[in-house]
């Protein structure tokens, strides 16, 4: 999965320059590893809190950041991405694939059955969604359109030219040789009542609820599904009632519902037909990869939360909760960032918390994308926040980056140091040795606890509450893990001060 930057170097000699220069590479990169990632340093918090932050360069270009603050408390997890530095590339992703791509007929899968299934580096959820999974808002893959804009939200969109905040809106039509136009409702998403939609190759099923009609058209083979376009086709078959038809290679799939259903049936085998999409406010060409959020966080480095305009209510923008977001700096690097809340090490944050952290981390345009149980953060091999289902929960659709790790994996055995036993109240720091006891660096380990026990990126257990726990470690992508036990109990809450009274 992770290997050396590679080089072309034809010849004995060319291939011993190669190897000097790859050698000075992974000196550099080991040295300035070593120089982020020191033990944790503390800063102040607005409120004047101490914070611990680590820092680690995985990669040139990519680094990780990771905030402690104990007195929120709070947590945060920041990977910090430079798209000009070569060797990296992020793209969006949907579960399984394509929509409904899954054996259950959904789109949902962990992010990092995501990163895996790419043979990627590291990945973030991204959109939100329904319980079918296919992603509410916009998602642009490799340039083809996979799901419609919602036009209240921001996404967010990178390419070989920049990164910046989208506003889109979308539409779409079937064109009939009689000059019928049959208006479409969305892209690869399942069939609104009296509505119709196209599903294309980026959709493993179309999916509507009986009574209604699927009409299948043939296209020219290995066609792309740009944002905007006008295509032609051939109707191939009509199938009423029944909840999903498969769209096959080489065609696409038009569902009906209600009312609806009727500009499909009158559809003929062999028929030529022609639709026609049209995006606002984005290019696939520009903007290669777009994904899909809200609301905006931050505008021209400043706070720009715009919850209300974007539809969504008081409670999910003024409540803290464990968030997601993305954002980029004046420089042009991308922020990638997870706050876990809703737990006893971190309670998350509002929308307009969410801003500053991302101001602080020098963004000047921000967006926020799905958070609550869908926050994860996946990194060489493990999740290195803390979801707050205690186990990762399956996503629409996330971000994946790929590429090459400059690292010497290593053959020689290594495992988790440390006790397998806890009892509420203790504090233990884990580390990583080799067979000859020798203890790996601390700047190559990634820490991870799901359970009864959460871990500090320095390695440091803490028990959250009886019951079992999973420690596990990252190092330089090969992943350790442990089973723990915490015993004990709960402590009480401490008593509440009586009262005070005015002596008579």
């Amino acid at each position: 999965m992770f290997t050396l930057f590679r080089t072309e170097c034809p010849g004995y000699l060319g291939r011993v320059i190669c190897l000097r220069r790859v050698a000075v590479l992974l000196a550099l990169w080991q040295a300035a590893s070593l120089a982020l990632a020191q033990p944790a340093r503390s800063l102040t918090a607005p409120d004047g809190s101490p914070v611990q932050v680590w820092e680690r360069l995985i990669a040139p270009g990519l680094t990780l950041r990771s905030e402690v603050d104990y007195a929120a408390p709070r947590t945060v997890y920041a990977l910090r991405w430079s798209p000009q530095v070569p060797g990296l590339l992020a793209r969006t992703e949907v579960g399984g694939g394509r929509v409904f791509g899954m054996e259950d007929g959904r789109s949902r899968e962990e992010v990092s059955g995501l990163v895996r299934r790419v043979n990627g580096v590291a990945g973030i959820n991204g959109d939100f969604f329904p319980t079918t999974g296919d992603p509410l808002g916009v998602m642009i893959r490799d340039g083809e359109l996979i799901s419609r804009p919602d036009p209240r939200r921001a996404g967010f969109g990178w390419g070989p030219s920049g990164s910046r905040v989208v506003r889109a809106d979308w539409s779409g039509a079937l064109l009939l040789d009689n000059n019928e136009i049959i208006p479409l409702n969305g892209i690869n998403e399942a069939c609104p009542e009296n509505g119709v939609v196209v599903n294309t190759s980026g959709a493993s099923l179309a999916t509507a609820v009986v009574p209604c009609v699927f009409a299948v058209v043939r296209v020219a083979p290995g066609v792309r599904w740009t944002p905007n376009g006008l295509w032609t086709g051939t109707v191939d078959l009509l199938v009423a009632d029944q909840p999903s038809q498969i769209v096959a290679p080489g065609t696409v799939v038009f569902a009906a519902r209600g009312a609806r259903t009727g500009a499909l049936t009158r559809l003929k085998r062999g028929q030529t037909v022609r639709f026609r999409m049209a995006t606002t406010g984005l290019d696939g060409l520009e903007l290669p990869n777009v994904i899909g959020g809200g609301p905006q966080l931050v505008r021209a480095g400043m706070p720009f939360v715009d919850w209300e305009a974007a539809g969504f209510n008081a409670a999910f923008a003024q409540n803290r909760h464990p968030r997601t977001a993305i954002g980029q700096t004046a420089e042009g690097d991308l922020w990638w960032v997870v706050v876990d809340g809703r737990q006893a090490m971190s309670r998350g944050a509002t929308l307009v918390e969410m801003a500053e952290i991302m101001r602080r981390l020098g963004c000047v345009e921000a967006v926020n994308l799905d958070g609550g149980g869908s926050s994860a953060l996946h990194l060489l091999g493990i999740v290195v926040n803390r979801p707050s289902d205690g186990v990762e929960r399956k996503v629409a659709n996330g971000i994946v980056l790929q590429g090459n790790v400059p690292f010497a994996p290593g053959e020689s055995e290594i495992a988790i140091m440390g006790p397998r036993s806890l009892r509420m109240g203790q504090t233990i720091t884990y580390g990583v040795v080799g067979v000859d006891g020798a203890r790996v660096a601390d700047p190559q380990v990634l820490w991870s606890a799901m359970g009864a026990a959460w871990v500090d990126p320095g390695g440091t257990v803490r028990p959250l509450q009886p019951g079992a726990a999973k420690l596990r470690a990252s190092v330089n992508g090969r992943v350790l893990e442990v089973d723990l036990v915490v015993e004990g109990v709960i402590p009480p809450p401490p008593a509440a001060a009586p009262p005070k009274t005015t002596p008579k």
